[in-house]
């Protein structure tokens, strides 16, 4: 699971593809001599999918049950159990008195962990600072998360308004050597409502994180220039995406979850394709 701050699922790649104009403070990696790297190393960079895969249980969960979101006792009824290979967790998929339209997802011990409709409006003015917004919407974070345990706390204006705010993106996350360990993020319309929670926190035993830049770059190139250096294109270059990359679990090992858009020759010419997230092995990239 990756943060909705910064980026989620493929449809947002392809919506960030289409305003990539905006995006100047991307890292870009200039063209170099291929990295070495063999094959079998390489085949450890995994071109990640954050699909959810869902299947429907009769025992795993209990078909109904309660929570209490704004002092507000919520009857759920269970409707699916999921999984998703990069973070290696499960979910299980309820929704609000069965209204598919109101999902909310929680761990295997219950806690909420996501919840992907507007589920309250805040009281707040349609050209509130996000200084102002995040003064209301702390108060009711805390009755789902200890938001304290986050050391940072970042905003960015995700839709514009004709005649508001439009939407505010928050993240409150912890940072190791710039990487983003733990983190809540959720975003707030000019109209009040809150919705897009997710929470997503390892364990409090995952390693240290000490990662060597250059390795990471190298790692990435070679990964991408194996895949696009054919007979009929070249590669060129790569931009990374999004303020941060997201430290991650896969198949039982830590990795950098990185969001990069390659650029190549192609007919004569230079070509962005698709924003894309590579998972690369800390172990790979760690001094």
């Amino acid at each position: 699971m990756r943060c909705c701050f910064i980026t989620k699922f493929i449809s947002v790649f392809m919506a960030v593809l289409l305003v990539s104009s905006l995006c100047g403070c991307d890292k870009k990696a200039g063209v170099k001599e291929k990295p070495n790297f063999s094959d079998e190393i390489l085949e450890r960079v995994v071109e990640a999918d954050h699909v959810i895969a869902f299947i429907v249980e009769d025992i795993i969960a209990p078909s109904v049950r309660t929570v209490t979101l704004n002092g507000t006792a919520l009857s759920l009824t269970y409707k699916k159990t999921g999984y998703c290979s990069v973070g290696d967790y499960q979910i299980i998929r309820y929704a609000v008195d069965g209204d598919e339209s109101k999902p909310i997802d929680l761990d295997m011990g219950g806690n909420i962990i996501r919840i992907l409709y507007t589920y309250m409006t805040l009281d707040v003015s349609k050209n509130a600072t996000s200084d102002e917004v995040l003064a209301k919407l702390k108060p009711e974070l805390e009755k789902i998360e200890d938001i304290s345990k986050y050391e940072h706390i970042e905003v960015k204006v995700s839709e514009s308004g004709a005649d508001g705010f439009g939407k505010y993106s928050f993240s409150f996350h912890n940072l190791e050597d710039g990487i983003v360990t733990d983190y809540l993020c959720v975003s707030v319309s000019d109209d009040g409502g809150v919705s897009d929670l997710q929470i997503f926190n390892l364990p409090d035993n995952k390693p240290v994180v000490n990662v060597n830049e250059d390795k990471l770059n190298d790692v990435i190139e070679a990964k991408l220039m194996k895949k696009h250096d054919t007979d009929s294109s070249k590669y060129v270059s790569f931009e990374k995406y999004g303020d941060h990359d997201y430290l991650t679990v896969y198949n039982g090992e830590y990795y950098l979850d990185c969001s990069v858009r390659p650029k190549f020759m192609q007919n004569g010419s230079e070509t962005s394709g698709f924003i894309i997230s590579l998972l690369v092995p800390l172990d790979l990239v760690s001094d």
